[in-house]
């Protein structure tokens, strides 16, 4: 005899940090976030308005070297008061030139808060 019965389940996932290094290290995928992080940077610089010629200049791509020791590539923004211009301050509207630039091109910009 079949019964009904309902059913509540919760299902975390949580994705294996193996993974992620492990597709940063397949072949072709450093030029791939290389080229999409160059592209980017290009955006936030000229996303990012004129008279801010220090924070323009700040902005570089951070490529993993050929050594493997690290699978992410990334765009940092070198001088320490970028979040002025990216967020604004009670003199300065925010010109949002990271968020800008990734949604210009599809990306979810991500600050991890951590100011590095």
């Amino acid at each position: 005899m079949a019964a009904k019965v309902s059913l509540d389940v919760d299902v975390t996932f949580s994705p294996d940090p193996g993974g992620y290094r492990d597709i940063g290290f397949m072949p072709g995928m450093r030029p791939f976030t290389t080229e999409t992080a160059t592209r980017y940077a290009a955006l936030a610089r000229q996303f990012t308005p004129a008279n801010t010629g220090r924070v323009r200049r700040a902005i570089r791509v951070m490529v993993p070297g050929a050594d493997r020791r690290s699978v992410y590539t990334g765009v940092r923004a070198s001088w320490s008061f970028w979040h002025f211009v990216e967020f604004g301050t009670a003199h300065q509207r925010p010109a949002a030139p990271f968020r800008n630039a990734a949604g210009a091109l599809g990306l979810h910009f991500d600050d991890s808060g951590r100011g590095s």
